[in-house]
């Protein structure tokens, strides 16, 4: 058995894969691809909340707004 096959028990998960993944896991946000050398390094998420308009009480009122 070769060092590669004792190291990797698992099959690798591929960047194609983890950026779908992503995309998939959220409803409003933005999936950031990082690059270096040609090279996947990092995948980022940010959620957004989607708030119904119309309702300014309701964001105005809520402490973590600052309004």
């Amino acid at each position: 058995m070769s060092a590669s096959s004792q190291n990797n028990s698992t099959a690798p998960v591929l960047p194609e894969q983890e950026i779908l993944q992503a995309i998939r896991g959220i409803r409003f946000g933005v999936v950031e691809v990082v690059v270096h050398d040609s090279r996947v390094t990092q995948i980022r998420q940010t959620h957004r909340v989607r708030l119904a308009s119309g309702e300014p009480d309701k964001i105005s009122s809520h402490p973590a707004t600052g309004g």
